[in-house]
């Protein structure tokens, strides 16, 4: 336990970005920084071994951050094989071989060693456990298995509701399909197909819940009439029974795949934002003394939505806590550099550069834990552009690699628009906004969505669309400044000065010193000339900068 804690001491190279091109004290650093990196490696390596014979959870953390140091670690690559192994994930177990490969090949030109490889073959040779014969009989004879540490979830077949036997490739196949993107999910446990597809046709939720150790389950329906298709999906709430909500899509199969494509993004983006949502609500409602570190960071996530100054000082003391449980939860640290820019971005902060300053150190340490964690590079892209200087390029590539790791992302969509609509891509921004809009329809961050796709449109010149964005976006919430903001500029831009002149008076009513500093602040344009075009909007409206 001990080499375990004194692990979280190490957050990184000693003097991180402190070369100062003096040959001798950057030839001691290098060494420096080579002998603790060596000794913290060694100290994770005994951690990893200690925790092997401790719960799943604690070891599988533990090879983690061995990855994270020394991403070439067969030890730590064969830990994860084993217990993804153990825990029924022989999908998994097998991915984790093939990302150990291609690391090894990749970065040393060499192949895995001979017990990585006999592992490999160890655990490709074992069948997967035969599922029980009548899962929805006999439930008093079923042990009902504990809830994982995290959201847990099981998708069924789908039902093939068009009378055609022939049909069932394609139910099943949009249910693979959304099993494998939620897989890709990094804080949602997701049941492998062998298990959850025993259960088909009428079948008691709440039993499937209990047997499978889930919290949420994924149903839904395929109706095919010629070259139509409609899918109907819920999600519900495995310990309650209640539905959680239920969207269906209608489509053509002229090109089928593609349609399944559309379909999975769809429903993996909706389960990924609705599951969230109702973790959140689920941890509202009990005693902050017998929360653990995980539900601490819901609250926090809770206190956050109202984006008003006591709510983002509880959520920082709530991620705060969670990190004091667990210096390891890169869920604590991308939620405290979210309070924290949240914070300046309102002007709630008493010090906008400190805050700024602790969110990318928060949003580096998320990153550091887990390299996967798709939020903690959303909030790296952001404070990166919003740094002094702007570092532009460093936020485009934190933002594509949050796409990357999570394509159905609400939060990836926004980062990368965001980040878009100032490197001279404002269409590209406005296709990721709307995409985000879509897969999580009832976000909290739905303001920020709007004030970002407001942004894109009007960078590209679109004032009729930002104009409505704009309007959504006051009425959604009426004192927010950024939506005055861009509101006043794009009917400026339309000629509607009336209307444009009573939005600037509901800026500067909300933000008495918004002059061109403050602005130009908060807009990192690559290009200076769009820079300019955001101000001439304003100066249309009246404003005198």
């Amino acid at each position: 336990a001990g080499d375990c804690t004194a692990t979280s001491l190490y957050t990184g190279d000693l003097l991180a970005g402190q070369e100062t091109n003096q040959e001798g004290f950057d030839d001691w650093l290098g060494v420096e920084r080579a002998r603790l990196r060596e000794r913290a490696v060694a100290a994770l390596y005994d951690c990893l071994r200690a925790r092997l014979s401790g719960p799943a959870e604690a070891a599988q953390e533990a090879a983690n951050r061995v990855l994270a140091l020394d991403p070439a670690s067969e030890e730590a690559h064969r830990a994860l094989m084993q217990l993804h192994a153990d825990a029924g994930r022989r999908d998994l177990a097998l991915k984790q071989y093939d990302k150990c490969r291609e690391i090894l090949s990749t970065g040393l030109g060499i192949e895995p060693e001979g017990a990585t490889t006999g592992l490999y073959e160890q655990i490709k040779s074992e069948a997967p456990a035969a599922p029980a014969a009548e899962p929805t009989g006999g439930a008093a004879d079923s042990e009902a298995l504990a809830l994982p540490d995290k959201p847990s979830i099981a998708v069924l077949p789908f039902n093939n509701m068009s009378g055609d036997p022939e049909q069932d490739y394609f139910s099943d196949g949009i249910a693979e399909d959304i099993i494998t993107a939620l897989s890709g999910i990094r804080d949602l446990f997701v049941i492998a197909r062998n298990s959850s597809f025993v259960y088909r046709g009428d079948v008691d939720i709440k039993q499937v819940g209990s047997e499978l150790g889930v919290r949420y389950v994924l149903e839904g329906g395929v109706r095919k009439a010629g070259q139509k298709v409609r899918i109907n999906t819920q999600l519900i709430d495995a310990e309650s029974g209640n539905h959680l909500w239920a969207r269906k899509f209608d489509g053509d199969l002229i090109d089928i795949f593609d349609l399944q494509d559309q379909i999975t993004e769809s429903v993996a983006g909706v389960v990924q934002s609705s599951i969230f949502q109702a973790e959140i609500d689920r941890v509202r409602r009990k005693r902050p003394e017998i929360m653990d570190d995980y539900e601490m960071c819901m609250r926090g996530w809770f206190s956050m939505t109202g984006v008003d100054q006591e709510g983002l000082r509880q959520a920082r003391e709530s991620f705060q806590k969670a990190i004091d449980m667990d210096g390891w939860l890169s869920l604590a640290y991308t939620g405290l550099a979210g309070s924290l820019i949240w914070e300046t971005t309102q002007g709630l902060s008493d010090d906008p550069n400190k805050s700024m300053s602790e969110a990318l150190a928060a949003a580096q340490r998320a990153v550091g834990i887990d390299e996967a964690d798709a939020d903690a590079h959303g909030w790296l892209a952001f404070v990166s552009l919003f740094s002094v200087p702007p570092r532009l390029d460093v936020a485009l590539a934190e933002s594509e690699r949050a796409v990357e790791l999570s394509p159905n992302s609400a939060m990836a969509r926004w980062s990368r628009g965001l980040v878009f609509s100032f490197a001279e891509r404002p269409d590209d921004g406005a296709k990721d906004l709307k995409l985000a809009l879509r897969l999580s329809p009832r976000d909290w961050r739905r303001f920020s969505f709007l004030h970002v796709l407001a942004l894109c449109q009007y960078t590209a010149r679109n004032y009729d669309e930002s104009a409505e964005t704009a309007t959504k976006l006051v009425a959604l919430l009426p004192d927010y400044l950024y939506g005055h903001w861009h509101l006043a500029g794009s009917l400026a831009q339309l000629g509607q000065t009336a209307r444009a002149e009573e939005e600037l008076r509901h800026v500067l009513r909300v933000h008495p010193n918004f002059d061109r500093a403050f602005v130009a602040a908060w807009a990192p344009y690559r290009n200076p000339a769009d820079l300019e075009h955001l101000f001439e909007g304003l100066e249309k409206a009246g404003w005198k900068g």
